[in-house]
């Protein structure tokens, strides 16, 4: 989504973008080169930066073009600058940094002092401050799906379309980055903002007629903290636009009157995060002050109401024992999610969780971030990818029931097996184990998940 709402800005400014998905792409240089460029922009999250930046000394080598970097890993671990091929990186919220980048490299005029943008110039590495946060999201132009739907029909065509209508989070979970991104922009704005529901509105009645949509997915983690926002979208959404959506939830801030809402509005599924079991430890460590009851008393209602739940957990806390992890799965058993989704934990430097494990003696204080594995199978590219670098005698057998959670949610009768299992090294059986409700979970929303396949297949015709 941010790369769309980059390319909608700088186009209203009279600049050309295009967009490439190595994935979906037979000869990437080629392409990139066919449109003859004069910069290219990457985009990374932090365990994606290393496979981004093979990309990036490939086509420096083949360009030689000024390069930037924007996004989540950018902004919170800015030392990537350093990296040979990189020129450029865009630090927090990029529109107008890069729209003033993008004139001084046009007019050949100086670079060396735009907020938000670090760069090198004679050997050196030039660091400016973040200018303020955009106070108002309906002042930018609608994100340009067109700059992916031209050239990706699949994209166009894939049933369910997510949105994101907001921008910053009010929480300080422990083990994210928001906490982080708010004290970078302290002083400078307020840190949570909404589009106003007509342009929401608006976006989601422009994508129904300019594409193939089944549903939507509203993705934003934050969407019911204001519930007059929230009620006003969920009654016009009701009566004009009329699909089936899936919606995520901080499950605190909802009730029985505002599951009856969403109900009403045509919600399909509810995804929300318990991410541990153990109501003090969550409290307490995690800083996520929510009730076991009130989650499994909502759970239940959701499930009473006829819509499906996903809920989000993690796994493989500095401390954790064996019987805190299956506090865990038997929360989730309360109320039979349809789909119980598990991550490892990654203790990203600069994190709260990550300043816990070292105190804990779990982790050391020197260590990389490229050490670091994939948190769930949708950012991983091999099944070996999601492990854990926490320290501590029972991690192994946390990766494995990591492996086993969802079943162990959803059949707790054969946990006792699973938990023999456990005792097990890690291994490849385990984690294909892992892949299936995973695939599984994205085929009802995607009636184009085979297309999807036919066409990544045609790669290899």
């Amino acid at each position: 989504m941010g790369t769309m709402a980059l390319s909608s800005f700088v186009k209203k400014h009279g600049y050309e973008v295009d967009v490439f998905i190595h994935q979906l792409e037979k000869d990437l240089v080629g392409a990139v080169l066919e449109v003859e460029p004069d910069i290219l922009a990457f985009s990374a999250s932090t365990t994606e930066h290393q496979f981004a930046l093979k990309l990036i000394e490939k086509l420096k080598a083949e360009t030689n073009l000024p390069i930037i970097m924007g996004g989540p890993h950018p902004t919170f671990y800015p030392e990537i600058i350093e990296h040979p091929n990189i020129d450029f990186i865009c630090r927090g919220e990029g529109e107008y940094a890069l729209l003033e980048l993008l004139g001084a490299l046009k007019d050949g005029t100086d670079c060396t002092k735009i907020k938000n943008i670090w760069m090198k110039k004679d050997g050196k590495i030039i660091k400016n401050e973040e200018r303020s946060l955009i106070a108002d999201l309906d002042t930018l132009p609608m994100p340009d799906r067109e700059l992916y739907y031209r050239r990706y029909e699949v994209l166009r065509n894939s049933p369910t379309k997510a949105v994101y209508f907001i921008r910053g989070c009010p929480f300080n979970c422990t083990y994210c980055f928001n906490k982080a991104m708010k004290d970078m922009y302290k002083g400078k704005g307020a840190y949570v903002r909404a589009r106003s529901v007509e342009k929401c509105i608006s976006e989601l009645k422009y994508i129904v007629e300019n594409s193939t949509t089944e549903w939507f997915h509203f993705n934003d983690d934050t969407l019911n903290v204001n519930r007059k926002w929230f009620y006003e979208l969920l009654n016009r959404y009701k009566e004009e636009v009329r699909l089936g959506f899936i919606c995520n939830l901080r499950i605190d801030f909802a009730d029985e009157k505002m599951i009856d809402k969403l109900s009403e509005a045509g919600v399909d599924r509810i995804n929300f995060g318990v991410e541990h079991g153990n109501e003090q430890f969550r409290r307490e460590v995690l800083k996520r002050d929510m009730a076991n009851e009130h989650i499994i008393n909502l759970g239940k209602y959701m499930k009473k109401k006829g819509i499906r739940i996903f809920t989000a957990n993690i796994i493989g806390f500095p401390g954790e024992t064996i019987g805190m992890a299956m506090e865990t799965i038997r929360l989730n058993s309360y109320f039979k999610p349809e789909f119980a989704s598990c991550d490892i934990l990654q203790p990203y430097p600069k994190t709260e969780i990550a300043n816990y494990a070292i105190k804990k003696g779990c982790l050391a204080s020197d260590y990389s971030i490229d050490s670091l594995g994939r948190t769930n199978i949708a950012h991983s590219h091999n099944v070996n990818s999601s492990y854990s670098i926490i320290k501590q005698d029972n991690i192994r057998r946390l990766e494995n029931i990591h492996k086993f959670f969802h079943y162990m949610v959803m059949y707790p009768f054969l946990n006792p097996i699973f938990l023999l299992l456990s005792k097990l090294p890690p291994n490849k059986i385990f984690a294909h184990i892992w892949q299936l409700p995973e695939i599984r979970k994205k085929i009802r929303y995607s009636s184009g998940f085979k297309a999807k396949l036919k066409e990544f297949m045609k790669l290899f015709n």
